[in-house]
């Protein structure tokens, strides 16, 4: 007789501090499932907490509309999530034209975004 498929799902969350709530400590869900066929893994996470946006397209084509970046210069310091302090103290790592922020919409325990950008500066 067949052996049946089990499916595993690994409930899991990661804790930063959130710029939208002024640094409070935030932790958000996320999901590691495993398929039982081909042994890989799959993370889930931020269960719609992403919304499509419409875009203005006229935009784009005057050179001198600027989108918002969270990584400016100007706006690093309040626009991007920090780490919290067990994992590292000062928040954020910025080395040169480089900064790691903890991801909004983090998929694992650890969930960094790094960011390349002339001028930023730590």
């Amino acid at each position: 007789m067949a052996s049946k498929i089990h499916f595993q799902i690994i409930e899991s969350a990661s804790t930063f501090l959130d710029p939208r709530r002024d640094f409070a400590p935030v932790t958000e869900s996320f999901q590691v499932r495993f398929d039982p066929l081909t042994g890989r893994t799959g993370h889930f996470s931020h269960f719609g907490a992403i919304k499509p946006q419409p875009l203005d397209m006229d935009k784009y084509t005057d050179p001198q509309i600027k989108g918002f970046c969270p990584f400016c210069r100007e706006q690093k310091n309040r626009a991007t999530p920090k780490f919290t302090p067990e994992v590292l103290p000062e928040g954020r790592l910025a080395r040169g034209e480089a900064l790691l922020v903890p991801n909004l919409f983090p998929y694992d325990i650890y969930s960094a975004v790094l960011s390349e950008h002339e001028g930023l500066g730590a």
